[in-house]
């Protein structure tokens, strides 16, 4: 269905690129020796203090999550703790159909 407002065609277009900006990680991380990355050891401060294991993102993981953000596929300055703990937040995580009720009917790019 063609767009009626010329912004719509400019933002369809401008999320076309984006997605394929996204798409040239695909072969990478669809490759089965693919790793996103490891978690840190668990360590011991002199003091004793423990530091929890953190996650040390390979190359191409942290170069597919800064793509993420740089072509606005990530939401910055969201409270997604906040969020996380609304109703709709439940309700889309324990319902999978309720992610189709929140699709808008002409989805396609």
């Amino acid at each position: 269905m063609a767009a009626n407002n010329p912004e719509d065609s400019l933002s369809k277009a401008g999320t076309l690129q984006q997605l394929r900006e996204m798409a040239r990680y695909l072969l990478a991380l669809e490759n089965p020796d693919f790793t996103a990355g490891e978690f840190s050891p668990v360590q011991r401060t002199e003091s004793g203090s423990i530091v929890m294991p953190y996650v040390i993102f390979g190359d191409i993981a942290d170069d597919f999550i800064r793509a993420a953000y740089d072509h606005g596929w990530v939401l910055r300055g969201f409270d997604w703790v906040s969020w996380a703990r609304s109703d709709e937040a439940q309700a889309l995580c324990s319902d999978p159909s309720a992610l189709d009720e929140r699709r808008p009917n002409n989805s396609s790019i």
